[in-house]
């Protein structure tokens, strides 16, 4: 499985250090539009201040596979955390304060805004050409900042 990051910038830009390694999928908040989109899941800026993004990069490092935007018409869609499963398919995770009629959602798992910003998750195809799903996860200002891959085992219940 390849190596996963998340990335950080302040109003004006600036990237802020995280502690990870440098890896080939990134997933930020970026102020501008100069995001060099290609394939998707978004390629079109949706106002606001800042949208998230998500990037795929060659193994090799030459070039783009994918890198498209996640957001809406407000002004805060950030990016926080990211996380690849075996399949290459990227889970995005952050905050918003977009509201569903702006924000991809699709199939959840929540699809209604709650709140000033409300946390959410994507699923992009490995391909990069869209999302499997994208929704909100809770409400009251919350900033998820990590996400994980992984599984958990049923135990039975105790007798």
């Amino acid at each position: 499985m390849p190596a996963i990051s998340a990335a950080r910038t302040t109003t004006s830009g600036e990237e802020l250090p995280w502690t990870r390694p440098a890896t080939p999928m990134s997933s930020a908040s970026p102020d501008q539009t100069s995001i060099p989109v290609k394939v998707g899941p978004d390629l079109t800026y949706n106002l606001g201040d800042r949208d998230a993004f998500v990037a795929k990069v060659k193994a090799d490092g030459t070039a783009l596979v994918y890198a498209g935007y996640i957001g809406g018409a407000g002004d805060n869609d950030f990016g926080e955390a990211i996380a690849v499963d075996s399949a290459g398919n990227a889970y995005v995770a952050g905050f918003t304060d977009s509201d569903e009629t702006t924000f991809p959602v699709k199939v959840g798992p929540g699809l209604i805004h709650g709140g000033e910003d409300d946390a959410f998750v994507a699923k992009v195809k490995a391909d990069g050409t869209g999302f499997v799903y994208v929704g909100y996860t809770s409400t009251a200002s919350p900033v998820l900042t990590r996400i994980a891959m992984g599984w958990c085992r049923s135990r039975p219940a105790s007798a």
